[in-house]
């Protein structure tokens, strides 16, 4: 491409360790900026030039996916230092220069001197598609795609309601009866209590070694994804950018898992001063929270319950599964107008909450998040 020495290449991610596992999922997490949807966007061009096989590029939102944003994902293989070929050019024989968008859809294109501008081929290469607009490709085909890349499928904003199975339906929709379909995920490590780890039975991701790939099975399906925790960077040159003393910067510089830093107990009490206790699960966590009434004031304090709750049927419990005990609670919600709701959500949002670590406090806040998908019936 002449971008880039083989020194400064050899430091970005490459896929050959984990296409080397076969795996219908390729599950890809890690520091920004290292080169993970590259190297997908790289292995998408190198199919369809050498086998005519194309590709989808899955985004959240329909803004991720608009015309000024989707012109860009190709923009790196189109540049050249004037000495060596594009790698659209490489890969194409020298037919293609460039990769063009038009309705959603990417087109190889060639500078056309006589008319002074750039001609698509006739035949697309690849789509962009958004999760919200999931319903509008029900009815189409896509029995050319063989390689979807769901970009930036972490998040720590919120997620779609029932996000998951909206996924599912999408890739449904594009693989159809066929078994020869290869599925990126891609993502930052802004969030490590995301729904796709629960729902795919990614039990050790939060856990996972840097620079180690996991191996999941399912039963006796033939099913297998390969999930990798990129490892860190060596020596990437702009860290001292973010050299400040903040945890938070650790997943920009070395892919650490971020973490807001939540407010800690200011005070020590005793278990005479809890005057209620509730509970929140969220996935395969449960936090305790206790309600404190001390001479400081009233909060709540939350910390991780290790066990299991002894009594559920007796406790306040809030989760995002819906049962018709009068005690649990779908989502913490403010529409919600039962009386210890209304205490608990007021003493939050008069910021009278603790949290034993911030793991905690960020199972809790993306609890609350994820409430917000929750509709009452």
């Amino acid at each position: 491409m002449g971008l880039f020495s083989k020194k400064e290449k050899s430091n970005y991610y490459s896929l050959d360790k984990i296409l080397s596992k076969n795996a219908q999922y390729n599950i890809i997490f890690g520091e920004r900026s290292n080169g993970k949807t590259y190297a997908v966007l790289n292995y998408c061009l190198k199919n369809y030039f050498e086998k005519g096989e194309k590709f989808a590029i899955i985004r959240r939102y329909s803004t991720d996916v608009s015309p000024s944003k989707i012109r860009t994902f190709f923009s790196a293989f189109s540049l050249s230092d004037d000495t060596k070929p594009t790698l659209v050019q490489k890969y194409s024989g020298n037919s293609f220069e460039k990769i063009v968008t038009q309705s959603g859809y990417f087109y190889p294109a060639f500078y056309d001197e006589d008319v002074g501008r750039y001609i698509k081929s006739n035949d697309w290469c690849g789509i962009a598609m958004s999760l919200v607009d999931s319903e509008h490709y029900k009815s189409t085909s896509f029995p050319e795609v063989t390689t979807i890349l769901f970009d930036e499928f972490i998040t720590r904003q919120q997620y779609l309601q029932d996000e998951f199975v909206v996924f599912m339906n999408i890739l449904s929709t594009i693989i159809r009866d066929r078994k020869n379909v290869k599925i990126f995920m891609c993502g930052n490590t802004v969030n490590k209590y995301n729904p796709y780890f629960q729902e795919m039975g990614l039990k050790n991701a939060i856990k996972q070694a840097q620079g180690t790939i996991d191996i999941y099975t399912y039963g006796n399906s033939k099913l297998t994804v390969a999930c990798e925790y990129c490892g860190e960077r060596k020596n990437k040159e702009s860290n001292h950018y973010f050299a400040f003393d903040n945890p938070k910067l650790n997943m920009i510089t070395n892919g650490a898992w971020e973490l807001d830093i939540y407010p800690h107990c200011p005070v020590k009490f005793d278990r005479a001063d809890i005057s209620f206790t509730f509970f929140v699960i969220f996935g395969d966590k449960i936090l305790q929270c206790d309600i404190v009434s001390h001479e400081t004031g009233t909060f709540i304090f939350c910390h991780m319950k290790t066990t299991e709750i002894r009594e559920p049927e007796n406790e306040v419990i809030y989760n995002l599964k819906r049962d018709n005990n009068p005690l649990h609670f779908q989502g913490l919600l403010p529409r919600d107008s039962r009386k210890i709701n209304k205490i608990i959500l007021t003493l939050i949002m008069d910021r009278k909450i603790f949290f034993q670590d911030n793991d905690v406090g960020d199972i809790f806040y993306n609890f609350l998040k994820e409430s917000q998908n929750v509709q009452l019936q």
